[in-house]
């Protein structure tokens, strides 16, 4: 405010800087103007006296309009100085305000004037994650037969889950469900929650999040913990339990979710009679600091956006993309470069390194435009994946131009809106572009629910119109044939790996 007054043509009072402690040094060097935006504006005050003012008054001469924003500290006072404001504020408290030297204004440029050559200290968590299936069989007689009582609270019972052992911390899931006089409460909401059962001193930090599964991936219920919650060690009286729990204090469930529902076979909920959780966890391990880090992330976006500005200008494109009525203008050495199809085709010297033309057939048009940026940039539109159509649209033009990596997040968005209705056709559509990224999907979905597939309209036809698809279906029913070994003495064993070296595993109750 008082650089403001002094870059314009008012008049200032002489007892402004008398009052304040204003070392009279500092005032010549008040050279910046600020923004009437950010601070407001003085203006002679309507109640402005010719007398001067004592120190026990406001300055009656000026008042401060108050900001259209939040204000802005200023900076422009010299070293240590520090004023006690009494001008008129939003807040009817006096505030006080710390300024930096005058030297942070003049004597110093910000990293963006210095080109990014400022050293970096970056800060980097380090976590531990754990995923793993909880699946409840039979679940009448499990949740009937069993005793244990949950948080203290007889009317409540759970049943332990997977156990995630994380360095010196052990977390377990627990499923809750609601009692009355020995007997299930079946309209009682159900609830999950998770437990730090370790005997380590000091807090855990960590986010949770459990997924009941339902045979309509639609309907899946997923809850997540938004932020790392602080789990204490279990012996002190803080919180070590964090979830959606009935037995806590207070009954905080999955609503809508009780045992009637789950027991309704209507529901889904039950698939194959199994209720079905998937439990994950992820924990901070501690904090590193990285010293002088580049940064990577800037470099890259710029060659990204580089390319990006390169694809949108065609300057320099020397191959046209003709789709149906399109005519898709790129650079050869780009698409050589990100596709091994596109370099066969234009190294071989084919026809279309001649006439520096490449007709695409059987493909939409908007998935060709998108894999192009894809291969430019990395990126694509997200809404793409938002349907079925689009989604499998990119994924067959990915597929045919042999971008691994774009397939996958196709597949992977495919595959969570599975159901037991629609995953036949699926499978015929993963077959009909020798997918097999795509077709493996459709089959251990098939193979998880196939009593349920069994019974759709979309299963017979695809028996009706493709029946070579069976040996497939049945194949995956089987497993594969290197998960069985016959020992010398004629017995039959599993191997079982994958699961429980990646951190996944199985828990039936």
């Amino acid at each position: 405010a008082v650089a403001h007054l002094l870059s314009s043509n008012l008049s200032p009072c002489p007892d402004l800087f008398l009052h304040r402690n204003i070392p009279a040094a500092a005032i010549p060097a008040i050279h910046t103007p600020l923004s009437s935006e950010a601070i407001g504006v003085l203006r002679p005050s309507p109640a402005a006296k010719s007398s001067p003012c004592t120190p026990a008054q406001k300055c009656p001469r000026f008042q401060l309009c108050p900001p259209s924003r939040a204000p802005i500290t200023p900076n422009y006072l010299a070293p240590s100085a520090s004023i006690e404001s009494n001008f008129c504020m939003p807040s009817t408290s006096r505030r006080r305000i710390e300024t930096p030297s005058r030297g942070a204004m003049a004597g110093f440029s910000s990293s963006s004037s210095c080109g990014g050559m400022l050293p970096k200290v970056r800060a980097v968590s380090r976590t531990r994650d754990f995923s793993a299936e909880f699946e409840v069989g039979n679940v009448l007689a499990a949740f009937s037969a069993n005793t244990q009582v949950s948080q203290d609270n007889s009317n409540f019972r759970e049943l332990t889950g997977p156990v995630a052992n994380l360095g010196d911390y052990k977390f377990e899931f627990r499923l809750v469900y609601g009692v009355e006089n020995g007997a299930l409460k079946k309209d009682q909401d159900i609830g999950m929650y998770v437990c730090r059962t370790d005997n380590s001193r000091g807090s855990a930090f960590a986010r949770y999040e459990v997924q009941i599964l339902n045979k309509d991936a639609s309907k899946h219920r997923r809850l997540s913990a938004q932020q790392y919650r602080a789990f204490h060690e279990a012996s002190s009286d803080a919180a070590s339990s964090w979830g959606w729990c009935p037995s806590f204090e207070g009954g905080n469930p999955i609503v809508g979710l009780n045992l009637t529902k789950v027991l309704d076979t209507t529901q889904g909920w039950l698939q194959g009679g199994a209720f079905r959780v998937i439990c994950s966890i992820s924990v901070v391990m501690g904090l590193d600091k990285e010293d002088n880090v580049d940064d990577e992330n800037t470099a890259q976006q710029g060659v990204c956006d580089s390319f990006k500005a390169l694809l949108d200008s065609k300057d320099l494109a020397d191959l046209t993309l003709k789709v149906g009525d399109e005519h898709l203008r790129v650079h050869s050495v780009v698409l050589a470069a990100r596709s091994p199809v596109f370099m066969c085709m234009l190294k071989a010297g084919m026809l279309e390194s001649q006439v520096k033309e490449v007709k695409v057939t059987d493909l939409d048009v908007e998935a060709v435009r998108e894999l192009v940026s894809y291969f430019y940039t990395g990126e694509f539109k997200k809404e793409t994946l938002d349907n079925d159509e689009s989604t499998f649209n990119l994924m067959q033009a990915a597929h045919r131009y042999a971008a691994p990596a774009l397939v996958k997040r196709c597949t992977a968005a495919l595959s969570s809106r599975f159901t037991v209705d629609n995953v036949s056709e699926r499978l015929e559509l993963a077959d009909m572009i020798n997918c097999q990224v795509f077709k493996e999907q459709c089959l251990e979905f098939m193979r998880q629910q196939m009593p349920e597939v069994l019974e759709t309209r979309s299963y017979e036809r695809l028996v009706e119109r493709n029946p070579t698809l069976l040996r497939d279906i049945v194949a995956a029913m089987a497993g594969p044939t290197s998960k069985r070994r016959r020992t010398s003495l004629g017995e039959d064993t599993e191997c079982r790996t994958g699961p429980f070296h990646s951190g996944h595993c199985n828990v039936t109750v």
